[in-house]
């Protein structure tokens, strides 16, 4: 079971050692990149520029979980129901800020290497059993994307309309009950 990036390292696992995996739950995992790669490249000569400023970013901490609540309204229809604990957790720290930049910044090289072994044939194994839960929905990129990697990789997909991309720690209820409902 992977969310976000968690996700993507599940599917290259998979993809690597597919006689190792048996199941997989996918909860909005991060898609991989698709030739020609060129939003790829542009987010990693960014990420050599902007290097420096990622000390400087983590001064946002007194304000992420107020950013946090206005990028969840906005990209969702429910409010955001992240415990407040939680919330302060991840979003208030000058440290877990600078976490989560570098997390954003990793994820690209993993976008292409799996986005590279989709490409060269690398297949799972047919007997796999795949549920990928999705939290975005609707015709947005992010949603196109979870629909386009569905599709290559075979599974089911479940859109859970409107739960913004960290619904595991929201409502994990909805993932646990999902799974009993399968």
């Amino acid at each position: 079971m992977g969310h976000s990036l968690g996700g993507l390292a599940a599917i290259e696992w998979a993809l690597e050692f597919p006689g190792e995996v048996e199941q997989l739950v996918l909860l909005d995992p991060t898609p991989p990149a698709h030739p020609p790669y060129f939003k790829q490249r542009l987010f990693e000569a960014a990420q050599v520029a902007t290097r420096p400023l990622t000390g400087l970013m983590s001064l946002s901490a007194p304000f992420g979980v107020a950013m946090r609540r206005a990028g969840y309204r906005s990209t969702t229809t429910h409010e955001d129901e992240l415990p407040q604990e939680l919330a302060e957790h991840y979003f208030s720290s000058p440290r877990h800020i600078q976490l989560l930049i570098e997390q954003w910044w990793a994820s690209y090289p993993q976008q292409r290497r799996v986005g590279e072994l989709i490409e060269s044939g690398a297949r799972l194994d047919p007997n796999l059993d795949i549920l990928h839960l999705v939290g975005l929905t609707g015709e947005g990129f992010f949603a196109r994307e979870q629909r386009r990697l569905s599709e290559r990789l075979g599974s089911t997909i479940v859109e859970l309309d409107g739960y913004g991309h960290l619904f595991p720690l929201s409502h994990p209820e909805l993932v646990l009950q999902t799974l009993l409902d399968r």
